[in-house]
């Protein structure tokens, strides 16, 4: 199993924070832009550096499935199986507009700097926790938050003073938002967010062919697609667009629609709604003739783009 980051993440790979190679300091926003393209190519070198000369599986969930997905589409010959989760051919309306006012949250905190926060002792941490909060609102679904929180009463202060507020003002469920948008602030670098909003707002399956059947009709191999049909980042119709292209395409194609409530998420949450269908795939390793078998002593190995533990 081989699970690669990505170019322009703060995590491992080259990115942001990474040290400029003809200047003191980091890259910082001068890092170029990337794409989903550019992450997969940057996964061939790695594979072609550990001597892999084809994969039995692509998986991965979200930005990730998109990820997968272009392996099929740019190197549909070094794959025998793609899963993509909670993903689709590309960003809808809504989604891109989310993303414009996460990034301007950021781009507008005061200590944005113009993008040159890195060689100072100020980081627009409140903007890039403001385009968490916002994130976290496409990750789960109404009926979710509602089950989850209701009209709850955070039972702590609230973090601001707001002159309308009294005891009881602060909910269960802005602390839910407050919390987990503090904790990503702090460990994830705000450019490095830019970065992979942007190659995940610019990822069109069919924006080197025709449609998205023809992007789709060099690969052989066998696809899965996992939808979720309380997902609003990733809605259903996104899956089944797919899957009807690689039939017009003449791919094997399965496409399992999860009933859940929980959002976009729900792939995180309910890990099993994954596994199933993943194992089914993974299942019969000789299942596409002519390709050898992945296991020990065999050039194949499996990449993971998502976060399972198969």
């Amino acid at each position: 199993m081989i699970c690669a980051n990505v170019p322009g993440s703060c995590h491992g790979s080259t990115g942001p924070t990474t040290p400029h190679p003809d200047r003191e300091g980091v890259w910082g926003s001068e890092f170029p832009t990337v794409t989903i393209g550019d992450w997969a190519r940057a996964q061939r070198r790695l594979l072609d550096h550990l001597g892999v000369r084809r994969l039995s599986a692509v998986v991965g969930g979200s930005v990730g499935g998109m990820n997968a997905l272009e392996w099929a589409r740019r190197y549909p010959e070094r794959v025998d199986r793609v899963a993509a989760v909670a993903a689709g051919p590309r960003l809808d309306a809504e989604m891109v507009a989310t993303n414009s006012v996460a990034r301007r949250a950021i781009t507008g905190d005061p200590d944005w700097q113009g993008g040159a926060y890195h060689d100072t002792d100020r980081r627009p941490t409140h903007g890039l926790a403001q385009a968490r909060r916002l994130g976290h609102l496409s990750y789960r679904s109404k009926a979710s938050l509602d089950d989850q929180f209701g009209r709850e009463p955070a039972g702590r202060p609230g973090p601001e003073a707001d002159p309308t507020a009294d005891d009881g003002s602060y909910r269960a469920v802005a602390s839910y938002l407050d919390y987990n948008a503090e904790r990503f602030a702090e460990r994830f670098d705000p450019v490095s967010y830019l970065s992979l909003l942007r190659a995940m707002e610019e990822w069109n399956l069919a924006s080197e062919a025709d449609s998205d059947a023809a992007a789709l009709a060099g690969f052989d191999g066998e696809l899965l697609l996992v939808s979720y049909t309380g997902d609003r980042h990733f809605p259903v119709a996104g899956s089944e667009a797919v899957a009807t292209a690689a039939r017009e395409a003449g791919v094997a194609v399965t496409h399992e629609t999860v009933d859940s409530d929980y959002g976009h998420d729900a792939f995180l949450a309910d890990q099993a709604t994954v596994a199933e269908p993943l194992a089914a795939l993974l299942r019969d390793e000789t299942a596409v003739e002519g390709h050898e078998p992945c296991g020990r002593g065999s050039s194949n190995a499996p990449v993971h783009a998502g976060l399972y533990g198969i």
